[in-house]
């Protein structure tokens, strides 16, 4: 079986440095989370966390990031 590789991209332009190191940290805990279950997908993945209002990353909380990505991962098996 394949692997699962991901891959995160924040510019300056999306917030400050304690924010764009909170999206990656909840990126790489969301990805070992899904490694370590069992229905897993093999795919390569890059988040790219577009610019978006000054507080928008700053606010969310982190359970609606979750959602989120539990949103794009059914997409994306939908799709393989």
């Amino acid at each position: 079986m394949g692997q699962l590789r991901f891959g995160v991209t924040a510019s300056r332009k999306v917030g400050s440095a304690v924010v764009r190191n909170k999206l990656k940290r909840w990126s790489r805990e969301y990805f070992r989370a899904l490694l370590k279950a069992e229905n897993s997908i093999e795919a390569d993945i890059n988040l790219i966390f577009k610019p978006m209002d000054p507080n928008f990353y700053k606010g969310l909380p982190h359970e609606e990031f979750v959602k989120a990505m539990d949103r794009g991962i059914e997409t994306l098996r939908k799709h393989l």
